[in-house]
């Protein structure tokens, strides 16, 4: 019963443990790197290379477009404020003296006009475009040079995240000629030493992901991406796939066309202090007085899995559950479909509870059910290890043979534990990821379920029903040492101070399904006194 006992012990500690250390390492990591020195102002862009921009405003987007290669430098998401108390709204893309994160597209190739002597100079027909009540929005560009037009447009899409990058490539020389389109994530590794960085200040992974034939979802971090020679050197060739860069929360990415072969590449810039990682497209021949339409995507935006999964195939895994996604998924899906009725992300995650609860009520009787039944067989356990103190293997035989007979298995009442541990792992990490978590209220003082609890009241409230269950399961224990008593009871405050640096839907989901279990208790122990397996304890008289 002892073994029983520290097993399943051993189980809840490791698991808050592993959860701690990814809490913690996050927070280190994230530390280490705010502390690191500002970047030293990039020399690549040159002032006059920023000085011809326009700007764009779409009902989610305030982007800033520079028409030195068309690309996009900055990136507003109007709907993702920065906290819940400074309203104004994430700047995902920007470039500043010492940061700098841009989606770079353009044509390279013998004929293309982005090469290593500069970029399209491009021009365009007005300095803002608004979208207004427009379902869509076209900033067309236009350049010549040699007797070939190029045609750039960017097309942004009402309630979207996702940008079509189109070129019309008109040939006007006497000679076949050959572009080849791209797209290149650009950022610098040292965060920002601005207002702006609390948007990587809680991040689970900050670098790069793509995808390709060979692997459907891999990735690497900032400083990584200099030092990969598959990517640096060799190159990876796919059909279709992607390149992007993630962060918590937020991702941008470049998708490569589906039907044609596609190199996926990085390198590290500004002598190591940014990093890229980009996609080159197949080389397309324009024949003279004909002309090409190319078509590729970008997302720019929040992390929402549906719907990068309907632009590209395998996008949505940026959204990273970790190794038990698919009970993450299961968890996000459900409480989005719940929070569709009831319009509450923390009543939501109420409902996921009581589900989860509800669903392993059968398992927790019978493991209630087993704690009373090792209970009522402890002293003849005991009277085992007097008579076979000298004999460890008579021990084990004659233990075995007890609980055959009295039909009790020791490790039944672990199986709750050890099935719930998944699920509070998942829900952890569906908290960390899903973005439509992220700055949700619930009641009260909880004005963000996805950071703690800035009050620490849900923490105590946890410390507290778990103090009580642990109370009201101990009537149904014998206790075999002093030891195992202090460790018992130190367990609600080691885990309140723990529960104190987790999200507030975490910590929400664990105590409500502390009361749950305390409501539980009180008719599983109802049941068992019926049948002779509990006894209420006595009061002790004053």
């Amino acid at each position: 019963m002892e073994n029983t006992r520290n097993f399943c012990f051993m189980i809840m500690c490791v698991t808050a443990i592993m959860l701690f250390m990814a809490w913690n390492g996050d927070q280190e990591n994230l530390i280490r790197k705010a502390n690191q020195p500002a970047a030293v102002r990039i020399s690549e862009v040159k002032t006059s290379e920023i000085e011809n921009l326009i700007n764009v405003v779409t009902d989610v987007y305030d982007i800033t477009v520079n028409l030195n290669g068309g690309d996009i430098i900055e990136a507003k998401l109007k709907d993702y404020h920065k906290t819940v108390e400074d309203s104004s709204p994430i700047s995902l893309l920007q470039t500043s003296s010492d940061f700098r994160y841009t989606l770079m597209t353009g044509l390279t190739e013998k004929n293309g006009p982005d090469n290593s002597n500069g970029r399209a100079s491009y021009t365009s027909p007005s300095k803002s475009y608004s979208m207004g009540n427009s379902d869509t929005l076209e900033v067309p560009m236009h350049y010549e040079k040699d007797g070939i037009t190029y045609e750039k447009k960017l097309v942004f899409h009402r309630g979207r995240y996702d940008i079509d990058i189109n070129y019309n490539v008109s040939n006007g020389t006497g000679e076949t000629i050959t572009v080849r389109p791209f797209g290149s994530i650009y950022q610098t590794v040292a965060l920002p030493q601005t207002e702006d960085t609390p948007l990587f200040m809680v991040s689970s992974f900050r670098g790069a992901a793509y995808s390709s034939d060979s692997s459907k979802y891999s990735k690497k971090t900032l400083e990584e991406l200099g030092e990969s020679e598959e990517l640096t050197k060799d190159h990876i060739f796919t059909n279709g796939g992607w390149v992007s860069m993630i962060q918590h929360y937020f991702a941008v990415a470049f998708i490569g066309g589906g039907d044609v072969r596609n190199e996926i590449f990085s390198q590290s810039a500004a002598s190591g202090r940014a990093s890229i990682i980009g996609l080159y497209g197949s080389k397309v021949d324009i024949p003279p007085g004909s002309t090409a339409s190319i078509t590729n995507k970008a997302w720019v935006g929040p992390k929402l899995q549906k719907e990068m999964d309907g632009i590209a195939q395998h996008l949505g895994l940026t959204v990273d559950y970790g190794w038990l996604w698919f009970i993450s998924e299961i968890i996000v899906s459900l409480m989005k479909f719940i929070y569709s009725l009831v319009g509450n992300w923390g009543v939501a995650i109420i409902a996921i509870t009581f589900i989860v609860r509800g669903l392993l009520y059968p398992l927790t009787k019978a493991q209630y059910k087993s704690m009373a039944k090792m209970k009522l067989i402890a002293p003849k356990l005991q009277e085992l290890r007097e008579r076979y103190q000298s004999d460890p293997q008579g021990m084990q035989r004659a233990t075995m043979e007890l609980y055959q007979k009295e039909k009790v298995n020791p490790l039944s009442g672990c199986l709750p534990i050890f099935l719930q541990m998944p699920i509070f792992i998942a829900l952890y990490w569906a908290l960390m990821e899903a973005v439509e978590l992220r700055q949700s209220p619930f009641v009260f003082w909880i004005k963000d379920l996805s950071v703690n609890d800035p009050f620490f009241i849900l923490p105590l409230l946890y410390g507290l029903t778990m103090y009580l269950v642990q109370r009201m399961s101990q009537s149904n224990m014998q206790m075999v040492s002093p030891l195992q008593k202090k460790i018992f009871l130190a367990m609600p405050i080691i885990f309140t101070l723990m529960f104190m640096t987790f999200p507030a839907g975490l910590t929400l989901y664990w105590t409500v399904s502390n009361i749950f279990t305390l409501i539980q208790m009180k008719f599983i122990y109802q049941h068992l006194e019926k049948i002779g397996l509990h006894t209420r304890t006595p009061k002790a008289k004053a």
